[in-house]
Parts: C-alpha cells; sequence; structure tokens
C-alpha cells in the first residue's frame, strides 16, 4: 500500500472504530434491530444517490443475483448479532471481540483468495489473538447472563464480518462495486425492518442525539465508509488491509470512555493488547516494514 492509501485507511479506522459508541448510544433510543434497520436504510439512500450521481450501473446482471444475495444475507446476520450482542454488553467488550475480524479474514483468504496465504507465524499470531478474547470473556464467563450472550454474539458477527470482507474482495473483481454496497445496505435495512416489527414492535423516542447517532451511523459509516473500505478491497490485498484496521480497538475504547463514560477495566486493556499484537503478526507487519524499508534504501 502506498503512504496516502495507509493514512486513508487509518481515517477509516478511526470512523469505524468510534461506530459501536454511535450504536450503543442509540441504543437508548431505539431497539436493536430498529436501529439497524434504520441505519441501512439512511446508508441505501446515501449510496444511491452516490450511484445516480456518479452513473454507476445499480441493477445487477442475472449472473449476479445469487452472489449478491449470499452477500446481502452474510451482511445481514452480521449486523443482527452485532446490534443485538451490543445491547446486553458494553463498548469496550464490543470492540475488543468484533476486532478479531482480521483473523478471519486471514484465515478465510487463505483459503478462498489466490496468493493470500498465511504460515506458522500466523498461527502464533491467531493463538495470541483469541487469548486476548477468552481474557475479556472473562467477567462475562465469571457472572453468566446477558453479559455472556452479548460477548457470544459479538464473536458470531467477529466471525461473519471477517467471512464478508473476503467475498466482498472476492465479488468486487466481477461485479461493480455500487451493486455491492447497495445490496448490502438496502438487504440489511428492509429485511431487519420486516423482523424488527413483530419482534421489537414499532415503538421507539425520538431524540436529537438518535438523529446525530444514526447520520453518523448510516450516512457517515454506512455511506462514505462503506464505500471507501469497498474500494480498498478491491485496490489491495485484504491482508494489507487488515493491518491497518487493528487500530480500531484503540479508537473505540477511548470513544466510549469520552462518549459514554465507560470504565477502562483492566482486562479490557489486556485484551486489546493481545488481540492487537496477534493481529500484526498474522499480517506480518515486520516483514512488509522490512521490504520497504530495504525499497527506500536501494
Amino acid at each position: 500500500m502506498t503512504a496516502g492509501a495507509a493514512l486513508f485507511t487509518l481515517g477509516l479506522a478511526v470512523l469505524f472504530g468510534a461506530n459501536p459508541t454511535a450504536i450503543k448510544f442509540g441504543l437508548r433510543y431505539l431497539h436493536p434491530l430498529q436501529i439497524g434497520s434504520a441505519r441501512f436504510l439512511l446508508a441505501g439512500c446515501a449510496l444511491l444517490a452516490w450511484a445516480l450521481v456518479s452513473r454507476r450501473r445499480v441493477l445487477p446482471a442475472r449472473s449476479e443475483v445469487l452472489p449478491l444475495v449470499l452477500l446481502g444475507a452474510l451482511f445481514v446476520a452480521t449486523i443482527a448479532t452485532t446490534n443485538v450482542g451490543q445491547d446486553h454488553t458494553s463498548v469496550a467488550h464490543t470492540v475488543v471481540i468484533l476486532t478479531t475480524f482480521p483473523i478471519w479474514t486471514a484465515v478465510l483468504s487463505h483459503l478462498f483468495v489466490s496468493g493470500d496465504r498465511i504460515g506458522r507465524a500466523q498461527v502464533v499470531g491467531i493463538v495470541i489473538s483469541y487469548a486476548g478474547v477468552i481474557v475479556t470473556f472473562g467477567p462475562g464467563l465469571a457472572k453468566g447472563g446477558s453479559q455472556l450472550h452479548g460477548d457470544l454474539l459479538i464473536f458470531v458477527s467477529s466471525f461473519l464480518l471477517g467471512g464478508s470482507q473476503v467475498l466482498i474482495s472476492i465479488l468486487s473483481q466481477r461485479i461493480e462495486l455500487a451493486k455491492i454496497v447497495l445490496t448490502q445496505a438496502f438487504t440489511a435495512g428492509i429485511l431487519l425492518f420486516l423482523v424488527s416489527v413483530p419482534i421489537e414492535g414499532t415503538d421507539y423516542e425520538f431524540a436529537w442525539p438518535l438523529v446525530w447517532s444514526l447520520l453518523y451511523q448510516g450516512v457517515l459509516i454506512g455511506g462514505f465508509a462503506f464505500i471507501a473500505n469497498a474500494w480498498l478491497l478491491k485496490t489491495y490485498p485484504p491482508s494489507r488491509i487488515s493491518v491497518i484496521y487493528s487500530s480500531q480497538p484503540l479508537f473505540g475504547i477511548l470513544s466510549s470512555w469520552v462518549v459514554l463514560g465507560e470504565d477502562l477495566h483492566s482486562e479490557v486493556i489486556f485484551g486489546v493488547l493481545l488481540v492487537s499484537l496477534g493481529i500484526l503478526i498474522v499480517q506480518e507487519v515486520w516483514s512488509v516494514f522490512l521490504r520497504d524499508r530495504g525499497r527506500v534504501t536501494a
């Protein structure tokens, strides 16, 4: 990756890292599936406007329908498990556990993306990273109940998100970006709404903080950041992008502390360190650094 692309990816990491805080804030006023639906209907409108202004094709060809349906279903499951899980656990736990998705990205990319392989060192990194998850799970395992259920759902969401990253990388080689992001947004928005009505009802509490929360999640993250992320996945190997995304826990925990006043417990800090170290090992950051340094020296 170029230096400019790396800095741009870091900016996305800041936005994505603070997103769980925005979701948790919105859960004060809406139910989990409701907030997911509202978020992605807004995102869909923003993405559709972008697609029309840039004159991109939005209707899939017959051969593209099945893979896009698969991607949409995977994305809906990811958002549902994230929002429901986060309703039962803290932002800090969400951030630490969800951030392990680059590990799943690396593993699945090894299996399905040509030339993106993992070796013995990466296996060590995976073990270290998931040691951080176990540390974070500690209080929930001891207490049981709601927090443990929330942590487990976030863990499932992490796996699904890793799978989504790899699938986007594969599909973006033969399907236009606009079709991919629009499928994700409108599938999530519509299906989550249809499921939320019989389960959660239609009651909600209006407040301006909720509006700002939804605009952050829907327009800034679901619109701009999703377009940018899909472009990065099309342009660069998923594993290289995941290296920079490993900084998300730091920004997520800081935002939860500043905005929500959550305490920074020792198991969360230790868990973040282990997860981040594991991700850096998996992505072979040292080899990338040495290679780039050698190019500069040459």
